[in-house]
């Protein structure tokens, strides 16, 4: 899955488009709302969800891929049995959700991230950003941001990488008026579905050329 959600506000990443890099600043970890008035103020944690989350996390999903025009691919029991590792770390590198929940224990929204690398190094890389409708504008997104980059400050991770549609400008505001660049010169490709991969699986590597072993 790529980064993606539902765009209002910047509080969300999407399937395509440009990609965008994050210079860490300072985050704090959080935090509390009084911004809109149908709410009282309200306080909320971020934490590393558990196993014991993936079914709430699953439904919150079901609900960006919904907004977005898709439907979850992935069987729930797929997703509860696909890794969970306590910390995305080079000897774990699955996937770690993270979540913020609300002081009456509530889910409000859920970030999935992975860790790759590359050239420069370790990269967390935010798959997926989604926010609850109701607590939209309330500074979640931000804190969901804030976190990330702490983690990276404190784990020496040089990079946040995301993707976001470009044709939704509120997104791409926010993204960079927390830091976010867009890699202009970076194109995002990639190949979906299994009879695609199964073709490029079976390619010939040419007239005479064999592999002896592929692993």
């Amino acid at each position: 899955m790529a980064s993606k959600s539902q765009t209002r506000s910047g509080l969300s990443s999407f399937p395509c488009g440009t990609r965008l890099l994050l210079n860490l600043s300072s985050p704090q970890l959080v935090f509390s709302s009084t911004r809109l008035p149908l709410f009282a103020a309200m306080v909320w944690r971020i934490e590393t969800a558990a196993q014991s989350d993936s079914s709430a996390i699953y439904q919150l999903m079901k609900c960006l891929a919904e907004e977005l025009g898709h439907t979850v691919t992935v069987p729930l029991s797929d997703f509860t049995t696909a890794g969970w590792p306590t910390e995305p770390t080079a000897a774990a590198p699955s996937f770690t959700v993270y979540i913020t929940r609300g002081d009456d224990n509530s889910i409000l929204g859920y970030c999935l991230t992975c860790l790759t690398y590359g050239w420069r190094g370790p990269v967390l890389r935010m798959e997926d950003l989604y926010i609850t409708k109701e607590f939209r504008d309330r500074g979640v997104g931000t804190a969901f941001m804030r976190h990330l980059a702490k983690i990276c400050e404190t784990r020496g991770i040089p990079k946040l990488e995301w993707i976001a549609d470009k044709t939704e400008t509120d997104a791409v505001d926010f993204y960079r008026k927390r830091g976010g660049s867009c890699a202009a010169q970076w194109v995002v490709m990639q190949i979906t579905g299994t009879e695609k991969l199964k073709a490029l699986a079976e390619t010939s590597l040419g007239p005479g050329i064999k592999l002896t072993k592929s692993d």
